[in-house]
């Protein structure tokens, strides 16, 4: 039969096999009194260190580190992926002088997608392409384009012919060439910004039903076409009425 072992301090049965020793309880009291702890050498495990900047750092830190806190040890030529400054210096496109991230970049990621810039310039889909990508469309739905998530009973999807280029230009002008969701400006854009019919109706053409987006909040705003048909008919009017 296994003998059990006690504990040094209030005889309490230990679950280990060691001898002589405390169980978790009276362990962490032993070791709150600095000379009990194991870490205690010459008092520096209760000495407080501290960092040039200010901030409180770890003995070990301080005795055996660099005796920085982290903030301080990963700046500048304290980072480990400093090379020749480049940690420090600030990367610009070179286009329209932009911040960029990247520092192997050369671009940032409206201009990388502008003219020769992009990848798909002077490269356009065969016919076959085209065609094949047709098909492959309507086999998802069934052939049937009811079936899709987007689609609407009786909406008019022919646009009028109201909606001109010249039209376009003045709803654009109007919203400073800026997409009245997430604020890119046109200038910055990979294409000319979109303009957006609010009510989905296309043959609704007045001003308070236009309002400029880019591609991707155009289409976005597909989706979920009740919230943002509340949306943009707050913000135009809120627009229109502050001007």
């Amino acid at each position: 039969m296994k003998k059990n072992n006690y504990c040094i301090e209030c005889n309490k049965i230990l679950s280990h096999r060691r001898k002589n020793c405390r169980c978790w309880d009276c362990y962490v009291k032993y070791t709150q009194i600095p000379e009990n702890n194991p870490n205690h050498i010459d008092g520096r495990s209760s000495k407080e260190y501290y960092c040039k900047c200010g901030k409180k750092i770890h003995s070990h830190t301080a005795l055996y580190g660099g005796g920085k806190c982290i903030s301080c040890a990963t700046k500048g030529q304290n980072n480990g992926n400093f090379q020749h400054g480049e940690r420090c210096n600030q990367h610009y496109c070179k286009i329209c002088n932009e911040k960029i991230s990247n520092r192997g970049a050369i671009y940032c990621h409206s201009c990388a997608s502008k003219g020769e810039n992009n990848g798909m310039f002077g490269k356009h889909f065969s016919e076959e392409t085209k065609q094949l990508m047709h098909e492959k469309a309507i086999l998802r739905y069934d052939g049937n384009p009811r079936n899709h998530p987007s689609y609407i009973e009786n909406l008019d999807r022919e646009y009028s012919l109201e909606f001109s280029n010249i039209l376009k230009q003045q709803i654009r002008k109007r919203d400073n060439y800026i997409c009245q969701y997430c604020k890119v400006k046109e200038e910055n854009y990979y294409r000319k910004l979109d303009v957006h019919h609010i009510d989905y109706n296309k043959q609704n053409c007045n001003e308070e039903n236009l309002i400029t987006l880019c591609g991707l909040c155009n289409v976005k705003a597909n989706t979920n076409r009740d919230y943002w048909y509340s949306f943009y008919t707050y913000k135009i009017q809120a627009m229109l009425f502050s001007t």
